[in-house]
């Protein structure tokens, strides 16, 4: 048992972490949440997407006070995804707790349990309180997309989803999909050919919000040694090209199967060498474990056609990916994005998942028309979903105000209040019930979306307390 203060919290959070909750798949935490606040007889309602609400009457002498919404997703990101399995194994390592070789998922399994120990707790001063979970927020935010109106009742809102002690989020950004097919013709004429499986592996990944800014894409590094190939090698012929795994995370891996003449074997090789000298020496210090892996394969059955392995190179090497814009009155904080996020050959088309991230709608519809305008030109097509509203800060909220002479009256300093580049389920939820005034809070957590996640234990306690002070200073 995790033996840390707040014992309540800490309970929670390791109950939390043996339930299956990856994103999509959220039907036994739900049950659980909801058993858990009928055995403490609070009134719990499920809406016909899986997000779930409770109810908690004011403390004695509060009842009168505007309630107050307090907001965390039940869903992680699991990764990896084909091997996670639950209970996780939890390690504690220098006053972090993570994952064996996995996420941890406290984004948001933390939000929840703190959400679930002001519910349970008896001891609290605190006005009316609604607690809502929602659902599938990793996958698109779809959980919140998908609240009915009249599902929450009150005007103020705490978020229990961000990642550094000390700091108030009043902003996020807003973002949206691209989905790009290129349709196949494949070739079977193999004579003379070997196999090659080309493999870039060992970044770090992580959240495509929060780390775009400092970390490298492993399918934007596989195109570049992709288009080496195909100008210096002219037999160049896909077989397959694989990469990524979710919208909302940077590649860690990814892989390019093809074929060329034997004589050219050394050729690759030589490519694999400058390239991976250059990209040592630049990014070292940021991405120390990049490993570039050649090895013989099998010949397949067949392969992708010389005019359709053009194109494929030509649009992975052509999209963005990274930091297209920062803003200019927030420090240090990127304004828009791109995330080349997945790559998979499928039996008749490859798919490429782009995701797109802007604190401007404007923007964000830029980008994507950018992207569409390239994939078109190679003959792809190209679907743009529908996009997520940012959320617009308000440095005027009377939340915040309260908020922030609480934090210096404990702490003795006064917190960072920030906007952010990942996206936050408050833009949706202000969207859908206007006038809401909210902020966002949450303890350190760092490498989010990765199996490096880990979650800084005193940061906890500290949130907690300040959690509860507030729901205290706005009876």
């Amino acid at each position: 048992m995790l033996n840390f203060r707040p014992e309540i919290v800490w309970k929670y959070f390791e109950e939390i972490t043996k339930i299956p909750r990856c994103s999509g798949n959220e039907d036994e935490i739900i049950k659980w949440t909801v058993n858990l606040a009928n055995s403490h007889n609070f009134k719990s309602e499920v809406d016909y997407y899986g997000n779930v609400k409770i109810s908690k009457e004011a403390s004695k002498g509060f009842e009168k006070s505007k309630g107050v919404i307090l907001q965390a997703h039940l869903d992680m990101v699991c990764e990896p995804k084909e091997t996670i399995k639950f209970p996780l194994c939890l390690i504690i390592d220098n006053g972090w707790i993570k994952a064996q070789g996995t996420t941890l998922g406290a984004d948001d399994g933390i939000g929840v349990a703190m959400a679930l120990a002001v519910l349970t707790s008896d001891n609290i001063k605190h006005p009316p309180l609604e607690i809502l979970f929602t659902v599938e927020e990793e996958t698109a935010l779809t959980g919140a997309s998908n609240l009915m109106s009249g599902f929450i009742s009150y005007k103020r809102l705490i978020n229990l989803d961000s990642e550094n002690e000390g700091r108030i989020t009043i902003g996020g950004a807003g973002g949206g999909n691209s989905i790009i097919t290129i349709p196949l013709k494949r070739d079977k004429d193999l004579q003379g050919k070997i196999a090659i499986l080309f493999n870039i592996t060992g970044l770090k990944g992580g959240h495509s919000g929060v780390n775009i800014h400092e970390r490298l894409n492993a399918i934007k590094i596989l195109s570049e040694f992709l288009m080496e190939f195909k100008n210096q090698i002219p037999e160049f012929q896909l077989v397959n090209v694989e990469g990524g795994t979710r919208h909302n995370v940077i590649p860690s891996d990814a892989k390019a199967n093809f074929l060329i003449k034997e004589e050219n074997e050394g050729v690759v090789k030589k490519i694999a060498d400058e390239y991976f000298n250059k990209w040592k020496m630049q990014w070292a210090a940021v991405e120390p474990d990049i490993k570039i892996l050649i090895n013989k394969t099998k010949i397949p059955a067949e392969i992708i056609s010389k005019d359709i392995t053009d194109k494929i190179v030509d649009l992975l090497y052509e999209l963005p990916s990274g930091v297209i814009a920062w803003n200019k009155d927030f420090d240090k904080v990127v304004q828009t994005s791109t995330n080349l996020a997945t790559v998979k050959t499928l039996k008749d088309a490859i798919e490429i998942l782009q995701s797109s991230r802007s604190l401007y709608v404007e923007e964000l519809d830029n980008v994507r028309t950018n992207i569409k305008q390239m994939a078109e030109k190679y003959g792809a097509n190209c679907a743009n979903d529908e996009s997520y509203p940012a959320w617009k800060p308000d440095p005027e909220s009377e939340l915040l105000k309260t908020s922030k002479n609480v934090y210096k009256s404990m702490y003795g300093v006064s917190p960072i209040v920030e906007v952010i580049h990942g996206g936050l389920e408050t833009g949706v939820i202000l969207n859908k019930f206007p006038g809401i005034d909210m902020i966002s809070i949450g303890p350190t957590m760092e490498d989010v979306h990765s199996t490096r996640e880990r979650l800084d234990i005193e940061s906890v306690e500290k949130t907690y307390k300040f959690l509860i002070k507030l729901l205290e200073a706005v009876c």
